[in-house]
């Protein structure tokens, strides 16, 4: 599981692919994460793959930034498999997407959740996707603010739920 203490930048053109060790938490008071290229995240664990987590002890102001241009996927291949992309309850934490932003999951997908931090806030100006193939699926749960000028594109063979 990476840790991140200390900002970090995936460039332009660069490439990340995370396989199964996909959970990468953000530890510092002000960690950044910002992605200018692509991260593909493959996990075969059917309880849960969690591609970014804000929370677990870090500090104020944490930022995810999906540039534009950019790619964060995460898929869950397990049958049973569950997938949430930004699983947050930083203080005053900050999500930004101006890419692509995509969750997909047989059994239930979500692509953020957040459920105890209002000053929590996310931005969606890319495209937001999230799918499950069976159950459920959700594209954003959170307490804090939400503004969307982007596409968010929730599927499930279930419910669904922007």
């Amino acid at each position: 599981m990476p840790i991140l203490t200390n900002d970090l930048v995936v460039g332009p053109g660069q490439v990340v692919s995370l396989v199964d060790d996909g959970y990468i938490v953000a530890t510092g008071a002000t960690v950044s994460f910002t992605n200018e290229g692509t991260i593909n995240i493959v996990s075969s664990n059917p309880f849960g793959s969690f591609g970014f987590g804000q929370g677990l002890g870090n500090g104020p102001n944490t930022l995810f930034w999906n540039k534009a241009g950019a790619t964060f996927k995460l898929t869950a291949t397990d049958p049973e498999g569950q997938a949430t992309g930004i699983f947050g309850d930083g203080q005053q934490a900050n999500v930004i997407n101006d890419g692509l932003f995509e969750i997909t999951a047989p059994l239930t997908a979500t692509g953020l959740r957040n459920l105890s931090d209002p000053t929590f806030s996310v931005t969606n100006n890319g495209v937001w996707k999230v799918t499950a193939t069976t159950n459920w699926a959700i594209g954003i749960s959170s307490l804090g603010a939400i503004t969307n000028t982007g596409t968010i594109d929730v599927a499930a063979g279930g419910k669904a739920t922007a």
